[in-house]
């Protein structure tokens, strides 16, 4: 930000990739039959850290396991994140389980652009088992969360981090994380329908 000459007017320089915001749309379409449990709407909604919301449903500590982080080449450039073809790209899953029960909450797969990260967010992702809201607290960044798409899907391949048949019912949600106005993560998590009924 900075202040014309000769005017109190402050003009702001923007990134010209930013996408456009999604269209707001009604999410709680997902529960037009009203199987949705208080908690996980909270969970299909919320815009903070799932990572806090999670421990204050569950009564416990969550722990990350990572089960997959490599940076590579885009292949295709990606619209949601604004990324351009060859540009590098971090894919991450991770499992988020009670540290005392060693149940699995959350199945996610992250794409993640580490060239606009901070350099601290960028070592934490690289080298610890934080959570991605944790270091994002951790290091003080600024951001907002976007809610992209939600549904609900097979466990399939899934069913055997959480321990269910791989017919039952996956609420998914997506969303993109920005700051500095730049699109920086792509996000999206997965968790049982059978998970915090009411």
């Amino acid at each position: 930000m900075v202040s014309a000459a000769g005017s109190d007017i402050a003009v702001v320089h923007e990134p010209e990739d930013l996408p456009p915001p999604t269209p707001r749309r009604a999410w709680w379409d997902l529960d037009q039959q009203g199987s949705l449990s208080r908690i996980q709407k909270i969970l299909l909604a919320t815009d903070g850290t799932v990572t806090r919301v999670l421990e204050a449903c569950a009564g416990e500590e969550m722990e990350l396991t990572k089960l997959e982080q490599i940076v590579v080449p885009a292949v295709t450039a990606d619209a949601d994140l604004a990324l351009s073809e060859g540009e590098d790209v971090m894919s991450r899953i991770v499992l988020l389980r009670g540290s005392q029960s060693g149940n699995t909450y959350v199945y996610a797969e992250s794409l993640i652009v580490p060239g606009r990260l901070h350099p601290r967010l960028r070592h934490g992702l690289y080298h610890s088992d934080a959570p991605i809201g944790w270091l994002l607290w951790e290091n003080r960044v600024e951001t907002v969360r976007e809610l992209m798409r939600w549904g609900l899907e097979p466990a399939g391949d899934c069913a055997s981090h959480f321990r269910i048949d791989d017919r039952e019912a996956l609420i998914s949600r997506t969303y993109r994380i920005i700051s500095q106005r730049q699109p920086i993560m792509l996000i999206t998590e997965k968790f049982p329908a059978s998970c915090f009924p009411d």
